[in-house]
């Protein structure tokens, strides 16, 4: 189980940045 939190853990922070960038770039458009 803790091997799949710290997999997830990562992988959710890096999704999480990158619709924050998007959203950012959109509204920066």
């Amino acid at each position: 189980m803790n091997n799949v939190v710290l997999l997830s853990d990562p992988i959710v922070m890096m999704a999480v940045r990158l619709e924050g960038f998007l959203a950012w770039s959109l509204f920066d458009r």
